[in-house]
């Protein structure tokens, strides 16, 4: 990311130099098929803050994103299967949904170039790697199959 981070004293894990400051701030606990946080369980887990997402990336080796919307056709098209893929591949990788239109999530979105709906990344060791955008659940399954396998 080249010029000034637009996170930058807006969210304590991110740095003014526009790389990502993982602090042990927040802790997603994975058990067998799904996430708990603060007692509830997911398939795929939905950060409600930044510093959230920022910790579930930071505590898994390979994360999947779907930022999305909760106006989003394709994106509520997408999710059985992004959430049957998060079931079947919970030991190898962690799978988050972003709503990118929350205010909470915003900048967040801004910064990661978010331009359509849905868009998938993966990271891996906290560095984004691949994106892909749209409801292509052919692509989605290779896409997931080719970091969860190769990792």
């Amino acid at each position: 990311m080249t010029g000034r981070n637009p996170l930058c004293n807006t969210y304590p894990p991110f740095s003014c130099t526009g790389r990502v400051e993982f602090d042990a701030i927040f802790h997603v606990h994975k058990s067998a098929n799904s996430y708990m946080l603060n007692n509830k369980t997911f398939m795929s887990f939905h950060p409600t803050t930044a510093v959230e997402f920022v910790s579930a990336v930071k505590d898994a080796r390979v994360t999947f994103v779907k930022w999305s919307a909760s106006f989003c056709g394709p994106c509520k098209r997408i999710q059985p299967l992004y959430d049957e893929l998060a079931q079947t591949h919970s030991q190898s990788a962690t799978f988050l949904v972003v709503d990118a239109d929350e205010p909470e999530f915003e900048s967040l979105a801004s910064a990661y170039s978010i331009s359509a709906l849905p868009t998938f990344h993966v990271f891996v060791n906290q560095k984004l790697v691949d994106s892909f955008s749209g409801a292509n659940p052919k692509l989605l399954k290779q896409f997931v199959h080719n970091y969860v396998v190769n990792n």
